[in-house]
């Protein structure tokens, strides 16, 4: 999936992702209570939101969005889904993302099956405010 984005983001043309295990950890949870709970969504059943989660996972982010996905068991098919949405595809291409997490959990006899989670940030800058779309 990384490979996917940065290749997407090549084209833009715009820096490639770093990963980073903060957002991974939030990414990682959120996808965990998606398949859990069976949806697929921004809003955890905790209540919580993509900024809430980077910020319990201690990334200090200035900037946050997330793309969600349920359904397409292939990095490849959820990617190209993301691709045809314009508000996850501006996630993708966020000239201020700089870091990513990415998560997939499987849950067999679950609504969807897979699901996928992104979260983008960038913790470098003078504000704290999450982006347009797809974000908390």
């Amino acid at each position: 999936m990384l490979e996917l984005v940065n290749e997407a983001r090549r084209d833009a043309p715009l820096p490639a992702l770093e990963v980073d295990t903060r957002l991974q950890e939030a990414a990682r949870r959120h996808v965990n209570d998606m398949a859990r709970g069976g949806f697929s969504g921004h809003e955890g059943s905790d209540a919580s939101l993509p900024a809430d989660r980077a910020a319990a996972a201690a990334y200090p982010w200035v900037f946050v969005a997330e793309n969600t996905a349920a359904g397409r068991s292939s990095a490849r098919a959820t990617f190209e889904g993301w691709e045809e949405s314009p508000p996850h595809l501006r996630n993708i291409r966020s000239e201020r993302a700089r870091h990513v997490g990415i998560a997939r959990a499987d849950r067999e006899g679950s609504a969807y099956g897979f699901y996928w989670v992104m979260v983008f940030g960038n913790a470098d800058g003078p504000s704290r405010q999450p982006a347009d779309g797809c974000v908390s």
